[in-house]
């Protein structure tokens, strides 16, 4: 049975993955976590050799809001991609697998970009944790930057 709620409210948060199954369940729980709703979580395998494929069954079993695709292995770009052409949401947010979000941290993401239809992208203060902890400090943000690579 589909979901009822407004497109236009939706968060598609589209999870690449490439042999991170050891990380996935922490990243996806720290999406569910999330004090925002609606939210649906699309993750895309890139052709992982590891246990992506059993991890992400186990979460898509908990969770009807969860889906899962597989691609051969063409780098995290197509596999960010391949997701979002498979999103239903208003707002996309691309969230690596081996990486969380704070709980608050889409909630206040759309309050942003609806405060102000000129913005476009957001982004906040990043963290380190596991092996490196404390503050990572982020480059300056740059239209340029942002379309060659991965500055956030």
């Amino acid at each position: 049975m589909k979901d009822h709620y407004n497109t236009n409210e939706l968060v598609s948060v589209i999870i690449p993955c490439f042999n991170h199954g050891v990380f996935l369940e922490e990243a996806v729980n720290s999406v569910l976590n999330s004090n925002y709703s609606p939210i649906e979580i699309i993750i895309v395998d890139d052709g992982s050799y590891d246990n992506t494929l059993e991890v992400a069954s186990d979460i898509m079993h908990k969770y009807h809001n969860v889906s899962y695709y597989y691609q051969s292995n063409q780098g995290p770009s197509v596999a960010r991609n391949n997701g979002i052409s498979k999103a239903n949401g208003f707002f996309i947010l691309p969230l690596d697998a081996d990486d969380k979000i704070s709980d608050k941290y889409i909630a206040q993401a759309v309050k942003k970009l609806k405060s102000d239809k000129e913005i476009k992208i957001v982004y906040c203060n990043a963290e380190m944790f596991g092996l490196k902890n404390g503050p990572w400090k982020l480059k300056d943000f740059s239209k340029r930057r942002i379309a060659s690579h991965n500055m956030i």
